[in-house]
């Protein structure tokens, strides 16, 4: 091993590092997201589309039949990007036939990064035709 994968391998292996790269911080945050969609896409239908995005995809806490709190999609989207970048930097080997992996992982971080460039710089407007 040379010294940037033995140095990866044991930062990967911190307690902190372990804990922040769970598997379940990335199935609960992927489920999170899938509710607020589904419970967003209902709302949307009684409320409007600007009033859903307030209520469930901004940084506040969405509740869901008015009972049941969740975070709002933008902290949970910031959770898995950190998450998502961790697992690039440590754990992702450094090897040229794991370019597909690497791929597909930039590409979702992409996805990621154009969302929130996006979310804060897009001007909504609508033009009576």
């Amino acid at each position: 091993m040379t010294p940037l994968q033995l140095r990866r391998a044991k930062i990967a292996r911190h307690p902190v590092m372990r804990l922040l790269l769970h598997p379940v911080i990335t199935l609960g945050g992927l489920a999170i997201l899938f509710a607020l969609i589904f419970f967003g896409t209902l709302y949307q239908t009684e409320h409007g589309l600007h009033e859903a995005q307030k209520e469930f995809f901004s940084y506040g806490f969405a509740w869901i039949g008015g009972i049941i709190p969740i975070p709002g999609a933008l902290p949970v989207l910031w959770i898995l990007s950190l998450q998502l970048t961790l697992t690039m930097l440590f754990v992702m080997p450094l090897k040229a036939a794991k370019s597909g992996l690497w791929i597909v992982h930039v590409g979702m971080l992409a996805l990621m990064l154009g969302g929130f460039i996006t979310e804060q710089m897009a001007v909504e407007s609508h033009l009576t035709l």
